[in-house]
């Protein structure tokens, strides 16, 4: 427990070191999630050619794309005790679907993060990462989900140590940018990433491109989009959407006694399937 509140509380201070950082070199960060009436400043005219996979034919299969090493075949990337892309044999398994500008994902970190940090260093405990770009329409054009993923897949090809690290600052109060805005620049991604201790030889990789079926695309774009397509969908509602937060394979939320918002409520429920 100590681990993860501590862990936890340095992010938070990087955060906030972050947008003062951002705002000292020009690029105007967003603000608070509980204030986002500011928009971020708008970046100058982004090309997208090489984040858009063409439609024809659908997302791909997960098998037909180059997907990051320590990822799964479900677009997951697990972090249990043993390590980032080790699934922990025998583990409860918590899975975490997120879009990197929803803001209910990035409360739904800010709430939980220190948790199944400390979670899954006592051990018995496997989060599996799914980040999912389901809206970028909601970034002015820019397809900052896109971005945002594909970051930090290649994070996870190259300094996999620092995925868990990389995805709270990006979702952090302060940080997550605010729905109908550009989303973060590619440099202050980069900015973000270096803080939580990335190499700028990786970071100088999130914009490389792969030819893909003709294409030139961002390295891990055919991926986030067939990742994406494999959100699960909502067994009652019949719906799907972000953030999706799997419990052993069952939906968590909905009910008074699986409410994620409630700090301790999720830890409560990954303690209790544990035993």
């Amino acid at each position: 427990m100590r681990t993860g509140r501590a862990r936890h509380a340095r992010l938070t201070t990087a955060a906030l070191a972050v947008g003062t950082l951002l705002v000292g070199c020009g690029l105007d960060g967003p603000g608070p999630l509980d204030s986002r009436t500011t928009a971020v400043s708008p970046e100058p005219t982004l090309d997208t050619s090489d984040l858009v996979l063409p439609s024809d034919g659908g997302p791909p299969e997960m098998a037909a794309v180059l997907t990051p090493s320590v990822a799964d075949a479900t677009g997951g990337i697990p972090v249990s005790a043993a390590g980032v892309g080790v699934a922990g044999e025998g583990d409860v398994v918590v899975d975490l679907y997120f879009d990197f500008i929803c803001p209910y994902c990035g409360l739904l970190d800010q709430v939980n993060a220190a948790d199944l940090e400390a979670l899954v260093a006592e051990g018995g405990v496997t989060v599996v990462y799914h980040p999912v770009a389901l809206l970028d329409h909601y970034s002015e054009g820019t397809a900052y989900s896109t971005r945002a993923v594909n970051a930090v897949a290649v994070v996870a090809e190259m300094e996999p140590e620092y995925v868990p690290a990389f995805i709270n600052l990006l979702l952090a109060e302060g940080i997550q940018p605010p729905e109908g805005t550009p989303g973060l620049s590619d440099p202050q991604i980069a900015q973000i990433a270096q803080i939580v201790g990335v190499s700028s030889a990786v970071t100088d990789e999130f914009t490389s491109t792969v030819d893909f079926q003709g294409t030139r695309l961002r390295v891990f774009v055919p991926w986030t989009v067939a990742a994406t397509a494999l959100l699960p969908v909502d067994p009652d509602s019949g719906s799907w959407g972000t953030p999706t937060l799997l419990v052993n394979g069952e939906q968590f939320g909905g009910t008074p006694d699986q409410d994620w918002k409630q700090p301790g409520s999720l830890r409560a429920a990954v303690e209790a399937a544990r035993g």
